[in-house]
């Protein structure tokens, strides 16, 4: 798949998730990578474009769609340290 091709699916997951509202999904101190999986499991079998929602729209592609929907989430990056 080119970049322009991938382009063109995002569009269509977009237009999809348009349909939703996922206002429920944005709570304070959750996960991007949390949230799309909610998404994905709650939506998923509605989506029929393809075999799943996020196929061509990675997290920060995620973001970058909720900030320009819905200008009263505000997103941050978080750290965190872990045990090996």
């Amino acid at each position: 798949m080119t970049w322009k091709e991938s382009l063109e699916w995002q569009k269509k997951e977009k237009a999809f998730l348009d349909t939703l509202d996922l206002q429920p999904f944005f709570v304070s101190g959750a996960s991007i990578y949390d949230i799309m999986d909610e998404i994905e499991d709650k939506y998923g079998n509605l989506y029929t474009e393809e075999v799943f929602i996020f196929n061509c729209m990675d997290s920060a592609d995620f973001i970058d769609y909720i900030r320009l929907r819905y200008e009263n989430i505000n997103i941050y990056n978080y750290s965190d340290w872990r045990v090996r």
